[in-house]
């Protein structure tokens, strides 16, 4: 099987969360490789190298001090008038190097072809207007980096002369980056909004992968684990480890739900909701 995660901020807590039911060990359940869009190829980058769901619950509960808070409308204009961002990504790949450090990885040094599993990670390339998922040779973090770059909150970032920003702008539909002939064996792991929407924020800046979360469950229902959460805010949720507990706990919720509804045997015997926390 394959894993597609989608983007969403600090929705990605919940789709730990599910992969905390779904499954104790993901390089068995999805050695197929994996694919991540933003903060979906932050965690497919974790899983592809051997971190369990365990662990990134752990990671995702000491990310409290990571600065991310809502823009200011003042921060937002700078941002727009210099077309650069409010944050470098530094803090990220610092907390990234720690985390790879302590299973004695130097993250700095890796390439996607060094990951257990087949690691897809898709970002947005300015200059071509064309979305690209990163090959073997590119660095983990260049890859994850570029993925994540939304526009105006991360600067843009550039890869041999390429200028990046985030994989949903151009690929809000994660599965038309994976091939057709891969789909059929592609487990969906996504978070949305609902519809209609109570934010006119997220709106602006997720309508329309909202959009193409539902239509993939439309397509895929039985392959679609679909988290409809209104109240975990894209930035500005790492205040406290308790708010992370929640929404981790949220997503797991979600998850029990989907399997009792779903026949989850194509995911193999891997797919053991015990003991994985």
């Amino acid at each position: 099987m394959i894993l597609a995660l989608n983007g969403g901020g600090m929705r990605g807590a919940l789709q730990v969360g599910a992969l905390m039911e779904l499954s104790c060990s993901l390089l068995d359940t999805f050695k197929d490789g994996v694919y991540g869009i933003s903060v979906g190829a932050i965690i497919a980058t974790y899983i592809a190298f051997g971190f369990t769901p365990a662990d990134l619950a752990e990671i995702f509960k000491e990310w409290v001090d990571v600065p991310l808070t809502p823009p200011s409308i003042a921060a937002l204009s700078n941002a727009y008038i210099s077309t650069r961002g409010l944050d470098d990504g530094s803090v990220i790949r610092e907390r990234m190097r720690h985390d790879f450090a302590k299973k004695g990885l130097d993250f700095d040094a890796l390439r996607i072809r060094d990951a257990h599993i087949a690691l897809h990670i898709i970002a947005t390339d300015v200059l071509n207007v064309q979305s690209v998922t990163f090959g073997g040779s590119m660095r983990v973090w260049d890859a994850v980096r570029a993925s994540f770059s939304l526009p105006l909150i991360f600067e843009p970032h550039e890869v041999q002369g390429r200028l990046f920003v985030d994989g949903a702008i151009l690929c809000s539909d994660i599965s038309t980056c994976i091939p057709v002939a891969d789909r059929p064996k592609t487990f969906f792991l996504l978070t949305t909004r609902s519809i209609p929407s109570e934010s006119y924020f997220e709106v602006i800046w997720s309508g329309p992968s909202t959009r193409a979360s539902y239509g993939i469950q439309k397509r895929y229902p039985d392959r679609t684990c679909l988290i409809v959460d209104n109240e975990t805010p894209t930035f500005d949720m790492w205040s406290n480890t308790e708010r992370v507990t929640a929404t981790i706990d949220r997503g797991r919720a979600a998850m029990c739900e989907f399997i009792g509804t779903h026949d989850s045997d194509f995911l193999g015997p891997s797919a053991d909701t015990k003991n994985c926390s």
